[in-house]
């Protein structure tokens, strides 16, 4: 910090520069110290207060803009798609125009308790991990002297919400009520591979390898935008079952004859044109209508990828090779969606073991 000396009045001044709330330099200049250390000392007391006076004019509403537009070009259009969409119809509905640091762990607590019948344990943590990255922001780069999400403990769900799925005589008697080929064939795909619902929706014909039976994944459908898949495991090649293929083939043929023409870099899985994946509305939409025709227990498209995981496991599939297949970063995630489904007890543990022995006398 520097401060001058008028030399008209032999007295001390000090100047700064500042940035206030919405980014626009001021300049700050008070005069009339009689001593140099007076001035300084005023200068240093300026800056801590007006640092202060900064961090108190910002609303939670501020931050939380401030972070999504930050948030751009760091992070996968997917991600930003579902952080902006939990940020604006949950966090910023809740703390409005609230200053940021009027914000105590009181207030953190009973916004977790409003919220906490509403969601699932996965849910809470995800509204956790962005509340808590809005704070972080604001203590970063606007003097928020701390975070206090990360005082407060989330509470969570002691019964573990059951996995709905369907075994395969139950999608059966869905697939079979089924009559619209594209949807038929979606509903099909998502079955027998067990991949995401915006994996396949955005799925081109030259991603089916129809020789050796495979799709390969690379791209992911949100309803608004094509984007990569969130992970390098996510981009993966998975097999399908040949009656699948089959199905397939006759997907296209029903498409040639429709549009006239099929390019490879077309997408499967559209409704009136072949240059855009179909709306995941529609997918929900047709999915119940289904439902309700088979008299089948009612479940969510999403599910389909449990019921393929429960038929993996159930026909004794490695668990490592299960999360291969499923794209998952890591095999806990695996382990602690599925691992439930193992049906190895301590009993049969104990008989493995005493087998094991058994054998090597």
């Amino acid at each position: 910090m520097t401060v001058y000396k008028d030399p008209k009045t032999n007295k001390w001044f000090y100047t700064v520069r500042v940035e206030n709330v919405h980014g626009e330099k001021i300049h700050k200049k008070k005069r009339g110290f009689a001593k140099k250390k007076d001035a300084l000392l005023a200068q240093q007391r300026f800056l801590e207060t007006y640092d202060t006076e900064i961090e108190e004019q910002y609303t939670f509403r501020e931050i939380a803009e401030r972070f999504m537009r930050y948030s751009k070009g760091r992070k996968k259009e997917t991600t930003i798609y579902n952080q902006n969409n939990l940020i604006n119809h949950i966090l910023i509905p809740h703390f409005k125009n609230t200053p940021i640091k009027n914000i105590k762990p009181k207030h953190i607590d009973d916004f977790y308790q409003s919220i906490f019948d509403k969601y699932s344990n996965s849910m809470l943590g995800n509204v956790r991990r962005n509340l808590s990255a809005i704070f972080n922001f604001a203590v970063n780069f606007y003097n928020l002297s701390r975070n206090v999400v990360k005082v407060v403990s989330l509470p969570k769900h002691e019964e573990r919400r059951k996995q709905e799925y369907w075994t395969i005589d139950e999608f059966n008697h869905f697939i079979n009520v089924v009559d619209n080929v594209v949807y038929k064939t979606l509903f099909m795909v998502l079955f027998w591979s067990g991949a995401r619902k915006g994996e396949i929706l955005v799925l081109r014909y030259c991603d089916v390898d129809f020789e050796n039976e495979e799709i390969e994944i690379n791209n992911s459908w949100n309803d608004t935008t094509i984007t990569t898949v969130k992970t390098t495991p996510s981009e993966r090649t998975i097999t399908i079952p040949s009656h699948v293929i089959e199905q397939l083939r006759e997907l296209e043929q029903f498409q040639i004859d429709k549009f006239k023409y099929v390019n490879d870099d077309d997408f499967i899985f559209t409704v009136r044109t072949i240059a855009k994946p179909m709306a995941l509305s529609n997918v929900n939409k047709q999915f119940k209508v289904g439902i309700d025709k088979a008299n089948v227990k009612p479940i969510k498209v999403h599910n389909l990828r449990h019921s393929h995981a429960t038929l993996l496991i159930n026909n004794n599939v490695q668990l490592y090779t299960v999360s291969k297949h499923l794209g998952h970063s890591d095999i806990t995630t695996t382990a602690n969606t599925y691992g439930h489904l193992y049906p190895n007890t301590e009993k049969e543990l104990q008989s493995i073991l005493t087998n094991a022995y058994n054998d090597s006398l």
